[in-house]
């Protein structure tokens, strides 16, 4: 009997712990909570970038948007326009335009008062320069797009009779618009045109690794001489 009762011992003794199928399924649950658990901490890892990216852009186009709208809604005239949109609108090159405002009111143009926005295609940056050489700090980098829309509200040039009236309306309109300060280049250039416009808009893209915005602000040009 004595006997007896220590062989079951033994073999109750050997039967303490986990058998391999146990240990197997342990591992797999164990397993599969890391795997859920990683997703999650990558999944919050990502979103924080993502928002941290957004938050970038914005700010970034925020500043630059507010400042070219400022200074060109206190312009005087528009000078220069390079790449305008159009039948001749490149979205490889350089885009900028160039105009006078009077920041000192002194009711004189100086040189630093002439002023230009330029975005850079090859750096994909949108810089400030001035007449007189000044170089602002980049007003935004990682720049995808930069396009510049020109608007008459010379109405007499209405060639579609849409009640919107492009640039290249006013240079080819010779008739009937009486006031068209066009001269019909080919292929059609803005230049004389800059003096019946009174209203820009600008579209800028940006993009910041996986995160691209687009942004857009119409400019009536308030200071302009009728």
């Amino acid at each position: 009997m004595i006997r007896v009762l220590e062989l079951i011992k033994v073999r109750n003794a050997d039967e303490e712990g986990f058998t391999l199928i146990e240990l197997l399924i342990a591992m797999g649950l164990f397993g599969i909570l890391t795997t859920v658990l990683f997703s999650i901490v990558l999944n919050s890892a990502n979103t924080v970038k993502t928002t941290r990216q957004s938050t970038d852009i914005n700010e970034e186009a925020r500043t630059a948007l507010n400042r070219i709208s400022r200074e060109i809604r206190e312009a005087r005239a528009i000078t220069g326009a390079v790449n305008p949109v159009g039948s001749t609108y490149s979205s490889v090159t350089d885009t900028a335009i160039t105009f006078e405002v009077d920041l000192s009111g002194s009711e004189t143009i100086e040189l630093d008062e002439i002023i230009t926005y330029r975005y850079e295609f090859n750096n994909k940056r949108l810089v400030l320069r001035t007449g007189n050489g000044g170089f602002a700090p980049v007003l935004a980098a990682n720049v995808e797009t930069f396009k510049i829309s020109y608007f008459s509200q010379v109405f007499n040039c209405d060639k579609d009779k849409d009640g919107i009236i492009t640039w290249e309306e006013v240079e080819s309109a010779l008739t009937p618009c009486p006031d068209d300060a066009g001269d019909s280049d080919s292929p059609p250039t803005l230049d004389v045109e800059l003096t019946s416009i009174n209203r820009v808009v600008v579209e800028l893209t940006l993009l910041k690794g996986t995160r691209k915005q687009d942004y857009r602000t119409q400019i009536d040009l308030r200071n302009r001489p009728l």
